[in-house]
């Protein structure tokens, strides 16, 4: 609840947030997890965020994390 307070309270600053990004085994960072953590977290309050994706002016923001958690998920 401390992380969900700090992130809250960052954002209703205007402050950005950077999300924790680890290295993966060639040391590049991805984002993959990351974003994979926050679509599942996004299910679970899925009608709020159900607005903003249908949000025409604002649902842009959302791509990124998508295309990420796209990624994460994809079997090559």
């Amino acid at each position: 609840m401390r992380h969900w307070n700090s992130i809250a309270g960052a954002l209703s600053r205007g402050d950005a947030y950077l999300p924790l990004l680890l290295k993966d085994e060639k040391g590049l960072e991805r984002g993959n997890e990351w974003a994979r953590g926050f679509v599942r977290g996004t299910s679970l309050r899925y009608d709020g965020w159900a607005e903003l994706l249908d949000d025409h002016d604002h649902g842009g923001c959302m791509i990124p994390m998508l295309m990420l958690y796209t990624t994460s998920t994809m079997k090559i």
